[in-house]
């Protein structure tokens, strides 16, 4: 006999899989990291479709969005068929899959993503603004 919470974790698990996001520097799909059927294009990028049934069972989210300012925080609210996620107190909606994602580790890893390459960014910056200053001299 399996517990709720184990129940809980495989829709969690089904769900988040389809709500990740097509990474386009990712390897041609193999049946090792075959991500399942296409996803639609948005404006705010790729995102699988979900069934209602799927959005209706979406209560809470772990939101990444302000992650180089903030942690990463729950949020209650609920999902809406477009892809965004309309938290209970009625602040900005995030996108699913972008800025909230359905598991804590799914945040994290996108949140750690995130520091990198704006670490990336700011050393490339200072290495413009220090070859800069050894021009002038």
């Amino acid at each position: 006999m399996r517990s709720f919470a184990t129940l809980d974790d495989q829709k969690i698990l089904k769900i988040s899989r389809s709500l990740m996001l097509l990474n386009h520097t990712a390897q041609p799909p193999s049946p090792k990291n075959d991500p399942g059927p296409r996803s639609n294009c948005t404006s705010m990028g790729a995102i699988r479709q979900l069934t209602v049934r799927a959005l209706a069972e979406i209560k809470e989210v772990w939101l990444a969005k302000h992650i180089l300012t903030q942690k990463v925080q729950r949020i209650r609210g609920t999902a809406r068929e477009d892809g965004w996620f309309t938290p209970d107190d009625g602040s900005t909606s995030f996108r699913l899959g972008k800025d909230c994602f359905l598991t804590r580790e799914e945040a994290h890893e996108h949140a750690n993503t995130r520091r990198r390459k704006k670490i990336d960014a700011l050393s490339r910056q200072i290495q413009r603004i220090e070859a800069l200053t050894r021009v002038r001299k």
